[in-house]
């Protein structure tokens, strides 16, 4: 750090121990004063591990925390849940910043971001980060959950860019993957700490009682950029879109995401064929692995970047005696113990 300027950052997490031991050790490591995790069920052997490190702080979303806490029943949406405790948060740290990620989510400074934040004039309620999605190489195995490559949205409006040249680019799947993002393009946002401001899961609002409350003011960053990595593995992505796929009133929780026609057509190839393992690990490789071809071209035009990136050694020097194996193999096998919906089906590929 160069000034004073402090920030943190807060998740709300369902995920495997090593995932979230990774996120939290990188965003240690990279200085963040204080992160708030919030469990969505318990994890024991996880709260023992977030236990030890003093910045660190642990919620566990039972119903003590709901109805104690927030003072509300437990939201049925992911997207609200993780909403109330992001702003339950930004009401008890004293950092100036509070950034909202998901799991999978990875800050990675291209500079000293936190003096963007230091410079931001007080009507500024946001510094806005964008987001690269990670992919995979064809013919590259997967040893850690962290491998691949990583695509970049272009900046140009993409109704702008003529079909042909997208079919060149990403083959045949643009109603699947927006311009090679099988996720979404909308970034994260740093929200001030200030009772003016309300943070949101990707931009920051105006805490009015407006609905919607109105966007703040924010600032691009061009010191750091947001690492998604939707589907830490085959497994892991698969997983995501078969309960979405699946659970009551999914569809109507992604649409809130502007992710609407992309997302729903992936959900609707996914339930083609929910009980046939190959078909879905299929789907993946078709949208999220790059050839050699795409790999030359998107890396011609600037969309795709190899970026060097690991947390290894900041989950050895942060949480030492954690344990964690970031490998490919381990992960699926916590996938599938805590997934009882998956094991059925994936069990002879991954067991």
């Amino acid at each position: 750090m160069t000034n004073d300027t402090t920030w943190g950052v807060t998740l709300s997490v369902l995920e495997p121990t090593q995932l979230v031991v990774a996120n939290i050790a990188h965003h240690l490591e990279l200085g963040a004063q204080e992160v708030i995790v919030f469990l969505d069920k318990p994890q024991k052997d996880l709260e023992k591990i977030l236990s030890s490190h003093p910045r660190v702080t642990t919620f566990v979303c039972n119903s003590r925390h709901w109805l104690g806490r927030l003072h509300t029943r437990r939201p049925n949406k992911v997207i609200i849940r993780q909403i109330r405790n992001a702003r339950y948060a930004m009401t008890r740290t004293k950092v100036d910043w509070l950034l909202h990620l998901d799991a999978d989510e990875f800050l990675f400074p291209k500079g000293d971001f936190s003096a963007e934040l230091a410079a931001l004039p007080d009507t500024f309620g946001g510094l806005w980060l964008e987001n690269y999605e990670r992919a995979f190489r064809e013919g590259k195995d997967q040893d850690t959950i962290f491998d691949g490559v990583f695509r970049v949205f272009p900046k140009t409006d993409p109704a702008a860019v003529a079909l042909p040249a997208l079919s060149s680019l990403y083959g045949n799947n643009t109603a699947f993957a927006r311009n090679g993002f099988t996720a979404h393009n909308l970034g994260k946002s740093f929200a001030r700490n200030d009772p003016r401001y309300a943070q949101g899961i990707h931009q920051v609002r105006m805490a009015t009682d407006e609905n919607p409350q109105p966007l703040a003011k924010m600032y691009c960053s061009t010191m750091a950029r947001i690492l998604h990595f939707d589907g830490l593995t085959r497994l892991h992505w698969v997983r995501k879109l078969v309960r979405m796929a699946t659970e009551q009133g999914s569809a109507g929780a992604i649409q809130a995401q502007a992710r609407r026609t992309t997302r729903e057509f992936q959900l609707g190839m996914i339930r083609e064929q929910l009980d046939d393992p190959k078909y879905l690990i299929g789907v993946h490789d078709a949208h999220k692995v790059v050839s050699p071809e795409q790999e030359q071209k998107l890396g011609a035009l600037g969309l795709l970047q190899t970026l060097a990136f690991g947390p290894t050694e900041a989950i050895r020097r942060q949480f030492p005696d954690a344990g964690v194996d970031l490998s490919q193999k381990t992960f699926d096998r916590a996938l599938l113990e805590t997934n009882e919906a998956l094991k059925p089906i994936f069990s002879e590929i991954y067991g």
